[in-house]
């Protein structure tokens, strides 16, 4: 190829990649700079809601379900059964709770209530590994 083509081709190139340009932000864009809604860490093990930290099976799935704007964190962790563990991080212990209901104070005053749902197919398994999960509820710090 002579030169006069290889110049054309850079030059075709260098229009191509000008006019990408604006498609690329320049800065970070601001929903990404300040996300609202509790902190959290979800890995293959575990979930940080940056008061209480959680051990879950790794077969299970975590469904966050407090809204963006919530103080307090709501998480389902739900088996393959379709059964959960719902876990909601309160203010303070409430007047009467009711008999479907277990709360957890942690070392750091963090109020955890703890509600267990079953599914019509409920796995064999399911109670051991729920109390485990429960059971691994600790404060973060």
């Amino acid at each position: 190829m002579n030169r006069v083509g290889v110049r054309i081709q850079l030059l075709i190139a260098l229009l191509v990649l000008g006019a990408c340009a604006p498609l690329v932000p320049a800065t970070t864009p601001p929903q990404l700079e300040h996300t609202p809604g509790a902190f959290v860490i979800v890995t293959d093990s575990t979930f940080d809601a940056g008061r209480f930290i959680v051990d879950y099976p790794s077969s299970w799935r975590v469904v966050k379900s407090s809204i963006a704007e919530a103080e307090f964190v709501q998480v389902v962790f739900v088996a393959p059964d379709e059964s959960t563990v719902t876990l909601t991080e309160l203010a303070n212990l409430p007047d009467t709770p009711s008999d479907d209901e277990q709360f957890i104070t942690l070392d750091n005053d963090v109020v955890v209530q703890v509600i267990v749902g079953l599914s019509d197919d409920v796995g064999a398994h399911f109670d051991d590994l729920a109390e485990q999960l429960i059971a691994s509820i600790r404060s973060s710090n």
